[in-house]
Parts: C-alpha cells; sequence; structure tokens
C-alpha cells in the first residue's frame, strides 16, 4: 500500500508534547511524514525527530526580510517531497507555508487558527495575510468555538 504523504509546517516553537505524540503514535505505515520548522534556531523537536530518523528540515527566518527566501527553499522542498497533504501550524508557517503549497499545487492544504481576534484588535494591518492565508487553504481546522465564530463572521468579511 503506498503511504500519504503529508508535510507538517510549523514555525515560531521549541518543543510541543502535540507533535511529540503526533509523531510518536502515528500509523507510519500509512503515512510519510515530513516536517519542516521555520525559525530563528533549530527547535528541540528538530534534534528529536533526527533521533527518530525523521524526515526534518529546517528554514531559516528571523524576520520578514526573510520570507521571500524562506518561500523559495519550501517551495523547492515541496518540489522534492510532492505531498499529498501540507498542514500549517502559527503565523509565519502559515503564510510562508499555504503560499508555497498554493502555489505548487498540493491538492490539501490544512491550517490550524489559533488566533482568533489578535489581528483584527492589535495590528489591523495584518489582518490581509489572515484572509490570504484563508483563500490559500483547503480546509481550516480551527482550535475553538471562539477562532471558528471569527472565521465565520470577521475573518472572512471583504476588507
Amino acid at each position: 500500500m503506498k503511504r500519504i504523504k503529508i508535510l507538517y509546517i510549523i514555525s515560531g516553537i521549541n518543543y510541543s508534547l502535540g507533535f511529540d505524540w503526533l509523531d510518536k503514535y502515528l500509523d507510519h505505515s500509512k503515512y510519510e511524514v515530513s516536517y519542516v520548522f521555520i525559525n530563528t534556531t533549530r527547535p528541540e523537536l528538530y534534534d528529536l525527530f533526527v533521533q527518530r530518523e525523521r524526515n526534518v528540515f529546517f528554514i531559516f527566518s528571523k524576520s520578514k526580510r526573510n520570507y521571500p527566501m524562506a518561500l523559495w527553499n519550501l517551495i523547492k522542498l515541496i518540489r522534492k517531497i510532492h505531498p499529498a497533504i501540507v498542514h500549517c501550524h502559527l503565523f509565519e508557517a502559515n503564510l510562508i507555508g499555504m503560499t508555497a503549497a498554493f502555489l505548487m499545487g498540493v491538492p490539501k492544504r490544512i491550517y490550524t487558527r489559533h488566533h482568533s481576534t489578535y489581528h483584527f484588535d492589535y495590528a489591523p494591518k495584518m489582518v490581509k495575510f489572515d484572509r490570504l492565508v484563508n483563500k490559500f487553504s483547503t480546509h481550516i481546522a480551527s482550535i475553538s468555538e471562539n477562532v471558528t465564530s471569527v472565521l465565520i463572521e470577521r475573518a472572512s468579511e471583504e476588507g
């Protein structure tokens, strides 16, 4: 049986028990999972996944100036891996990852929405990027009813 290729793109974290468990308990006979970390330094999870002999990659990004190179590196990686599913977590990963996956024609592009009104309330200029990520995604995973409400009522509004 051919394994489904999944690429997780994660930014701004060092360690996450959720990703540790996901990798540990996932049926690797059914799924071929690769991980990309977009960060200023290699996270602890990177080293853990290397120890487990997983496909794991690191893309340096310190500021918005690094986004074009991070996008280019991610496009090359997607071309190499050819995933059926891309799933992104946290803002930089969502923005860069969904853009790359959309440009490369990945059939399923999922992102987990971790924030609700933060950009609306504190960084209104960033709302356009939230909407872009929404547009490039085929599916959105919401972490709470509050986030779901914001997605339905405010994030989809024309701006």
